[in-house]
């Protein structure tokens, strides 16, 4: 008897074990079942559309079904539908701008470039210029990925420029910010980050830095156009006569292909910038940052214009221009006011050979002229730019 029911209880536990599985296997007819009932009324809604495209309820529920039923692609054409008929749709716009986030591949990219320049007054002093060669190298990395239901995206910048005989000007920076890219509507976006940076001078650290972003990205005529807010806050060295203070700037990027014929493109750059960093500026010898000490409002523009002359040739040209006012200060020897304004003007122009040494690689050569037109004594240089260098993209 005791064998019996031991048989008996070893069989109850056997079969209990294989309920789970013999439960799933049934749910597998059910939900082959559902997809194919699914593919069936995607079908049918389909062929409705076809019948009546301008149909905005009818694009809706076949995006809608598309979606539960793994076809994002084909959700994204129902809503563009609907907003090439109906472009305020806002439920259309939504679900398009999520069914991209859906479809977009994680990415990553790194650019590095290297190379050499020869300045003729890398000091930018107003006599008794010297020039120099100088090695120079820059890598930037851009990544952005999925992270749930929000794009990622990272930037991280390393640059170094190491001279041959002023050492005491080479110079280097290490920095990045990373954050979420939000969609705005179906044709802007926002890329809002948070982030740093480190910055090497005259053999010793420069600065470091707090730095918020907000990016705007949108695509228009034919190319993506960007606005960039910045602030950050730095903190110098105390060997240096500045010493800390925060900053913020407005650059746009706008880029028109196709102006004058059906290869080139035409970039302006324009920018405004305050600096409310304490202590002396010397800007003059650190040409390298976009952000220099001081105390000043600055605007400028930048414009470029790029030709595709032959498949592996590309000639430009630009010319970029900026004021700066410093605010008042007085002069400790004289106990005068001073009014410290600084006109920069420099053109230039760049040759581009395509596919150089590899199928991602460019050979980059640019010739730069800078005149400074100061209204404070010995503040006026000219100094003159060549630079060669090679640009690699993996």
């Amino acid at each position: 008897m005791r064998a019996a029911r031991l048989v008996q209880l070893i069989m109850v536990a056997l079969l209990l074990s294989l309920l789970p599985a013999t439960a799933g296997a049934s749910d597998m007819p059910r939900l082959d079942e559902s997809m194919h009932r699914g593919a069936n009324n995607l079908a049918r809604l389909y062929a409705q559309i076809l019948r009546d495209p301008t149909n905005t309820e009818l694009n809706l529920q076949y995006g809608q079904l598309a979606e539960e039923l793994g076809e994002p692609r084909k959700a994204l054409a129902a809503y563009e539908r609907i907003l090439a008929n109906d472009p305020d749709n806002h439920e259309a716009q939504q679900a398009l701008m999520r069914v991209r986030r859906k479809i977009q591949p994680n990415t990553t990219q790194i650019i590095v470039e290297f190379g050499t320049a020869w300045e003729s007054n890398p000091r930018r002093v107003s006599f008794g210029e010297r020039g120099d060669w100088e090695a120079l190298a820059r890598m930037t990395l851009k990544d952005e990925r999925a992270l749930g239901s929000l794009r990622w995206r990272t930037i991280g910048t390393l640059i170094g420029n190491i001279y041959r005989r002023n050492g005491d000007l080479s110079y280097g920076y290490a920095g990045g910010y990373m954050g979420p890219v939000i969609d705005l509507n179906p044709n802007l976006r926002v890329h809002a980050a948070l982030g740093g940076g480190v910055s090497y001078f005259d053999h010793r650290r420069l600065y470091s830095e707090a730095i918020t972003n907000l990016t705007f990205e949108s695509f228009m005529w034919s190319a993506i156009q960007t606005v960039r807010i910045r602030s950050g806050y730095r903190s110098y060295d105390d060997f240096f006569p500045s010493d800390h203070g925060f900053y913020t700037d407005v650059i746009g990027k706008f880029s028109f292909p196709k102006v004058l014929a059906s290869d080139d493109v035409f970039i302006i750059s324009p920018w405004f910038r305050w600096s409310g960093i304490s202590g002396t500026g010397f800007s003059l010898i650190n040409p390298f940052e976009e952000v220099q000490a001081g105390k000043y409002q600055e605007y400028g523009g930048k414009l470029e214009y790029y030709k595709r002359m032959l498949e592996w040739l590309t000639l430009g040209a630009n010319v970029s221009f900026s004021q700066r006012n410093y605010a008042s200060s007085q002069d400790i020897l004289t106990l005068m006011t001073i009014h410290r304004k600084d006109l920069l003007f420099s053109p230039g122009a760049t040759t581009i050979f395509h596919r150089f040494a590899g199928f991602n690689t460019d050979l980059r050569i640019d010739y730069r002229y800078e005149h400074n037109d100061s209204s404070e004594a010995f503040k006026d240089y000219i100094n003159h730019v060549g630079t060669i260098a090679a640009t690699v993209r993996f």
